[in-house]
């Protein structure tokens, strides 16, 4: 009689174990609390450009040989190398916060956890099947409001599974029409945000 439970990243890891095959039967119940498996992060090349910030100078699509390099590779100073990976754009463009997160598997067989992208695998689940609490807490994201280049521009705001199939003018379209409703409903630009991320956490309860 086994619940998994996870707040934020820990709710998206939650969700990710209820759409993956290999987790089927694991556990019986899930409470997943301001968080999913929709935030995904967007797959770039990291390990490629990890390899290169420490130092690797073999052929960078000689995936093999990356692989011999990172698995000997200092664990510090991975850590403190991939902080770093993603640009000023991409920070800005695909609110990028953390160059490391959930990755596609290429090679599927019966150890494979995530062969294809969350939205679809989720209508299919074996978790379809089992009791499932979904939920946000106030103030959640409020943190990332001032995380590295972040701009309170509202581009970050668009739904991250809506943003990657937007262009650049889209996504400033939308990114207005966001800034301009929430400005001109509420007295503040700290009640504003407040009310945004309370949009975020709809979409995410609505893609479920």
């Amino acid at each position: 009689n086994v619940t998994l439970m996870g707040h934020s990243s820990g709710a998206g890891a939650v969700n990710f174990h209820c759409i993956a095959e290999t987790s089927r039967g694991l556990f019986h119940r899930a409470v997943f609390l301001a968080g999913s498996c929709h935030m995904m992060f967007p797959q770039l090349d990291w390990a490629k450009r990890l390899a290169s910030a420490l130092g690797f100078e073999g052929d960078l699509n000689d995936e093999r040989e990356i692989l011999k390099f990172l698995e000997v590779a200092d664990c510090l100073k991975m850590s403190e190398a991939g902080m770093s990976l993603a640009t000023v754009d991409e920070q800005k463009e695909h609110d990028v916060m953390f160059a490391f997160g959930p990755t596609i598997e290429p090679y599927v067989d019966n150890s494979t956890f995530l062969p294809s992208p969350p939205i679809d695998l989720i209508n299919n689940a074996w978790s379809n099947d089992i009791d499932v609490f979904l939920g946000g807490v106030i103030d959640e994201g409020r943190s990332f409001k001032f995380f590295k280049n972040r701009e309170l521009k509202f581009v970050n705001e668009i739904p991250r599974e809506l943003n990657y199939h937007l262009n650049k003018e889209q996504r400033e379209k939308f990114a207005k029409e966001i800034e301009e409703f929430y400005f001109s409903r509420f007295p503040n630009e700290d009640e504003a945000w407040d009310k945004v991320k309370y949009l975020e956490r709809f979409f995410i309860l609505n893609m479920m």
